[in-house]
């Protein structure tokens, strides 16, 4: 006989695990995949979602902990947050991991899961769903570049350059080293504006950017600050 489920959450898993196909026809029409685990984390199971979706590559995930699906050697960053969450067989959300799909492609996904129980509350793992945010992420980047990148030469603009230059000397000044801020100026940069148009003069500039991004390497900072002046800051 079926034992009666200990709780609301035990028996919502017992009946989405008996009507597996309703809860895949489901997932079918979103955006997310399906995933399992047994009771050591590690993947039993991963389902594709619906055409045109992420379709999660399962031949490369099954039989792998949780986290190791990023391509990590290590625990990704952010991931104790959760081992607690999991040690306690407590639901969990918002989980990111960079994964790759190959040599070239990598994508960022976002799982959320519940943990599963048989009878007798006997924990078997867990399950829940993951949904590719690497567009979105991508859509971040592009919106936060918008707002700190000089469009002209794609070097850190005057606001952006301040804020980064103002934490590294606060950060070498407390842990006692030198740091250096050189200002470049381009002679005469206003007369060949004049003479020869801003058409000329924005392509001097971009020629500096671009040779000034040969040199200066992260985590040295390189940022215009103004029409005339580019600042290096390490």
């Amino acid at each position: 006989m079926k034992s009666k489920p200990t709780s609301d959450l035990d028996g919502f898993w017992e009946g989405a695990r008996a009507d597996n196909e309703s809860l895949q026809a489901l997932i079918a029409q979103s955006s997310d995949w399906y995933w399992e685990t047994d009771a050591l984390l590690r993947l039993v199971l991963v389902r594709g979602a619906g055409q045109g979706a992420f379709d999660p590559p399962a031949a490369q995930w099954l039989g792998k902990l949780l986290w190791q699906i990023s391509g990590e050697s290590g625990e990704p960053p952010g991931w104790a947050q959760y081992q607690e969450l999991l040690e306690a067989r407590r639901p969990f959300a918002g989980l990111v991991l960079r994964c790759a799909l190959d040599a070239q492609r990598t994508t960022v996904q976002q799982l959320c899961g519940v943990p599963m129980y048989a009878a007798a509350r006997e924990f078997v793992g867990y399950a829940g769903v993951g949904r590719d945010i690497t567009a979105q992420l991508r859509m971040q980047e592009t919106v936060r570049d918008l707002a700190s990148v000089d469009p002209l030469t794609r070097l850190l603009n005057r606001q952006a350059f301040d804020e980064r230059a103002q934490g590294v000397l606060s950060d070498a000044y407390t842990r006692g080293h030198q740091c250096a801020l050189l200002c470049i100026g381009l002679d005469r940069f206003r007369l060949l504006n004049s003479v020869y148009g801003h058409r000329v003069g924005d392509r001097m500039l971009e020629s500096v950017a671009a040779r000034l991004r040969q040199i200066v390497r992260p985590p040295d900072l390189l940022g215009r600050r103004g029409e005339t002046r580019s600042w290096r800051c390490w």
